[in-house]
């Protein structure tokens, strides 16, 4: 990264396979990134996610948390956005890109995105509230 950084005017953008802030620290500071995104669900949850916003506030460096998973990760995404002063926008993975019924059904659960904007949830937790009958549905009788 720190090579292809000194490079390119293009800007770097790391996090999808990242587990800890402590990764994300060494990639802006020693790695040229200027772009963080991170998974929540990847990163030590929301908490942890906050904190490497706060790390990358101090060093000038966009947040733009990372999504290719289903809209469970991206109502928590729209959390840390809403917390955040230094990311322009949230990764959004449609769920018609995969053939999959699951994402499609929780895609269908979410709030809908109108003119480029997600709604913030205004209940407690992160706004998503899988219904028994879909799980029920999914559920793995082993």
């Amino acid at each position: 990264y720190k090579r292809l950084s000194s490079m390119t005017p293009v800007p770097l953008a790391m996090g999808e396979h990242a587990a800890t802030r402590f990764e994300f620290l060494d990639m802006m500071d020693n790695g040229g990134v200027t772009v963080c995104q991170p998974y929540a669900s990847n990163c030590g949850g929301l908490t942890e996610a906050k904190r490497i916003i706060d790390l990358a506030k101090e060093r000038t460096v966009s947040v733009v948390p990372g999504n290719w998973s289903t809209q469970i990760l991206g109502m928590a995404n729209n959390h840390l956005a809403a917390y955040s002063p230094i990311t322009p926008w949230v990764e959004y993975a449609a769920a018609e890109i995969y053939g999959s019924g699951l994402r499609s059904e929780l895609q269908a659960l979410s709030p809908k995105i109108r003119n480029g904007i997600l709604p913030i949830p205004t209940k407690p937790g992160i706004g998503f509230k899988v219904p028994e009958d879909l799980i029920n549905h999914y559920r793995l009788n082993l």
